[in-house]
Formats: C-alpha cells, structure tokens, sequence
C-alpha cells in the first residue's frame, strides 16, 4: 500500500514538473500581431527577468525587464515606455498592452534552432533567402523599427493559388503589383503613421530572395526614387565575429551595373 502511495505521489510530482516546463516563460518566441489576419510582429528571447527584442534581427539588442510576479513585459522603445499584461499557456504566450481588455500579440515559443529568415520572416508572404553581404553599410539603427520596409520575391508556396508564383512586391501585409501608383500609396500609408521629424530620418529598406533577377530589383529602385529621395538599403546577412548570422545593410546610391540575367546573389557574390 505504502509503494503504490509513493508511486501515485511520484507520478504527480512528474505531472508536476512537466507543466512547470512547458510553461516557462523563458525562451525563445516568435510574436505575431493579430489585426484582422496575423502580420509580422518579432521575435523575443526571455530569461529570467530580462526580455531582449529582435535579437536576432539586429545587432542593436533592445533589452527590458521581465515581472514574473505580476505577470507584465516591459517595452522601451525610443518613443514613449509601456508594459504589456501577458498570460501563459504551455508553448503558447498572449500580450496586451496595460489597461486593454484583449490579446493582441501571440507568440509561440521554438524550441529548435532558427535561422535568420526564419526568425525575421516568419510571418512574410514573401519566400525569402537573404543574399549575402559581407561589409555592412552604416546605417542608423535607432530608427531601424521605423524604416520603411519593402520585400521583394516570390510568394510563399502556400499563398501562391492567391498571389500566383512571379516576383512579386510586399510591404508584409499585402501583396501589390510592383508599379509607381502602388508603391507611391505604400510610402503615403506609412509615412502618415509618423511624427514629421521622424519622416525626414527614415530610410526605405529592401529585402528580396538573392534568387531574385536583378532587373525586378532595378526596376523597383527607379520607382522608389522617383516616389522620394530618401536613402534606399538592400538587406542581406553576414555572419558576426560570434559565427552568428546578423542582418547587413548595402546603401544603393549609384546606377546598379549587371549583366541581363544575374540574380541579387551572383551580383553580390560574383562567381570568379
């Protein structure tokens, strides 16, 4: 009688112990923004009392505390500081701002290993492969969550009967045909949702598959400056001194040269 007390109270501690791990709320997420239909949002890496946003992202870690006791994150953006309620539900993780009565943001916690793309474009129409580039331009990171961010590539396989399967262009909520009036809308829709002082600062970030053909990307840089004068980057990847993969950044400022049938990765990478 006494073992098969001990054996029940055993099998309950274990019970136990499984939902206190399934439940941690340290680890790695991928956050998704649901607002009519789920857009990209970012990663969070948690540990302890300190959350880190976009780690992967940027080398630019933004790091905030963590109030397991009260069940709040901490967020201090360069604008004004907030706090969101989460609540936890094993692999599964809801925030809300403080004082809001729903859930916006749902995260699901990767327990594998990420890549880049996975961690950044999780949620992107676009199927993306960062092309490689190896020296990194200067570029101001403070305003890097402002930028205006535009993706260029092929849709992934599972929107393709919406979208089709040609190149296509992003702003990662929708898919647009790549012409002036288009993006002109694009750049409006995005600017009008900054303080003017903000505007004058930001750039316009590409990101696109290195299989992409260099035309697509040329022609989208002559439509972008014709919409504005604003800097304009391509966005790649680069290992760092740790062997870790971080996102790289090539100002385009002169006329691109290529030959008619290179792709972003052969421009970038020439084959010798």
């Amino acid at each position: 009688m006494i073992k098969l007390i001990v054996v029940v109270l055993l099998i309950f501690v274990l019970i136990g112990c499984e939902n206190d791990n399934t439940s941690d709320l340290d680890g790695h997420w991928h956050l998704t923004h649901e607002s009519g239909y789920p857009v990209e949002f970012g990663t969070v890496d948690i540990s302890d009392t300190v959350i880190v946003w976009g780690q992967s992202a940027t080398n630019n870690d933004l790091r905030s505390r963590v109030d397991k006791i009260n069940k709040k994150i901490f967020h201090s953006p360069m604008y004004i500081p907030y706090a969101y309620d989460y609540k936890l539900n094993n692999d599964s993780l809801w925030l809300k701002l403080e004082g809001e009565e729903q859930y916006e943001i749902f995260g699901i916690k990767i327990t594998g290993e990420c890549s880049l793309e996975a961690d950044y474009f999780h949620n992107n129409i676009i199927d993306l492969n960062l092309p490689v580039i190896e020296k990194s331009s200067d570029i101001d990171m403070q305003y890097f969550w402002v930028n205006l961010r535009l993706f260029l590539g092929k849709p992934k396989p599972f929107v393709q009967e919406i979208y089709g399967d040609s190149i296509s262009l992003s702003n990662s909520e929708r898919v647009v045909p790549l012409n002036y009036k288009e993006l002109e809308l694009l750049n409006l829709k995005h600017d009008v949702k900054l303080p003017r002082n903000r505007v004058e600062k930001i750039s316009t970030l590409i990101f696109t598959d290195s299989n992409t053909p260099m035309q697509k990307l040329d022609h989208l840089l002559s439509l972008q400056r014709f919409v504005n004068s604003r800097k304009i980057f391509l966005v790649g990847k680069r290992q760092d001194d740790k062997g870790e993969k971080q996102l790289s950044f090539l100002l385009l400022e002169e006329e691109l040269k290529f030959n008619k049938d290179a792709t972003v990765g052969d421009w970038l990478q020439p084959k010798e």
